[in-house]
């Protein structure tokens, strides 16, 4: 059966679904915060090659997981990193809630763009967002001796 990580904050709700899953044959890794989550699955990442009986990719092809991978990119990474929010209700009662994504890449154009095209072509959790918004900033690396901020950048040396 599929080995299987849950991450929740809610220890009851992740042992409940932990103890569902295993009761059907499935191993199950259970993280009770956000980065120990993300420490395991960098650690041990999902094995986009595994199939079933069937042949059938256990990581369904457009899945966000599968989709997103570096795998699936020509080894083109991301760190990335997202975040949720609540900030209380909106004038109509509805809560205003959502989650934000940070990214750092060295090269927009060979992978954060090809990333994010196919995402908005093939991801089915597409059907599910609402996107509001980007940005994009140029961060300095840190300073070596004599230099002064940003010097690297505005110079164009690595």
């Amino acid at each position: 059966m599929a080995k299987i990580t849950l991450v929740d904050d809610d220890e009851n709700i992740t042992t409940s679904v932990g103890l569902a899953l295993e009761s059907h044959g499935h191993t199950v890794k259970a993280y009770y915060d956000g980065a120990a989550g993300l420490a395991a699955l960098e650690s041990d990442p999902p094995d986009l090659r595994a199939v079933d009986a069937n042949g059938t990719p256990l990581i369904p092809q457009h899945s966000h997981l599968r989709l997103a991978s570096a795998e699936s990119h020509n080894g083109a990474r991301m760190l990335r990193r997202s975040f949720n929010f609540v900030d209380g209700v909106d004038g109509r009662g509805h809560l205003d809630a959502g989650l934000f994504f940070v990214c750092f890449v060295r090269n927009l154009q060979t992978q954060f763009v090809p990333v994010q095209r196919t995402l908005s072509a093939d991801d089915r959790m597409m059907d599910y967002l609402e996107h509001t918004g980007s940005a994009v900033f140029a961060c300095s690396p840190g300073l070596r001796d004599g230099e002064y901020w940003g010097q690297r950048l505005l110079e164009g040396k690595a």
